[in-house]
């Protein structure tokens, strides 16, 4: 009877919403496998792994986002196009280094830890970007580029604003966990 009713259930849901679901619970049910049984100074180390990787991975979001915009604004306001691209590319020029700074953090914190198989670890951080994607791609689809003058002038001004917010967040990630005294990560 429960097996019916979660079907029945599964058939009336929207197809997106169950995916979202599927992978939520995986990744709920593989933060909780890997995390059970560290020690405190490898629960710091795995928390803080898991948090860098979600901030670069937000990063590439606003990063992809912020180039839809640049693109949109720039075929609806030639006059504005070069100035967008120019300061899109300076803002990539300071966020990509970063980023790609902060992904090798990522990889390292997996490469020194003892606690965890490393390709565990980055099946998770795997899972973790699906289910963000599957997250995000529900909701970008009533996401709308709005590409008013006021709003692509207000871009432009505001890229200094995010390249540095982006760039201190990403700085953020590069703190690693020291291992306290004699203990193993």
């Amino acid at each position: 009877m429960r097996s019916l009713f979660l079907a029945l259930i599964l058939f009336l849901l929207p197809s997106f919403a169950v995916a979202e679901e599927v992978l939520s619970a995986q990744l709920d049910a593989r933060l909780a496998a890997l995390s059970q049984d560290l020690t405190p100074a490898q629960a710091q180390h795995f928390w803080s792994l898991y948090t860098s990787a979600n901030i670069t991975q937000s990063v590439r979001v606003v990063q992809g986002d912020t180039r839809r915009a640049v693109e949109a604004c720039s075929a609806e306001h030639s006059p504005m196009k070069t100035d967008l691209l120019n300061r899109f590319l300076e803002w990539e020029e300071a966020v990509g280094p970063a980023l790609t700074e902060a992904q090798g953090q990522v990889q390292n914190m997996i490469t020194v830890q003892g606690y965890a198989d490393a390709q565990d670890l980055k099946a998770l951080l795997t899972l973790a970007e699906q289910t963000r994607a599957q997250t995000q791609g529900a909701q970008s689809k009533s996401k709308e580029i709005v590409t008013t003058q006021s709003a692509c002038e207000r871009l432009l001004s505001t890229m200094n604003d995010t390249q540095t917010q982006m760039v201190a967040l990403l700085r953020s990630t590069l703190r690693s966990i020291p291992a306290q005294a004699g203990e193993e990560l």
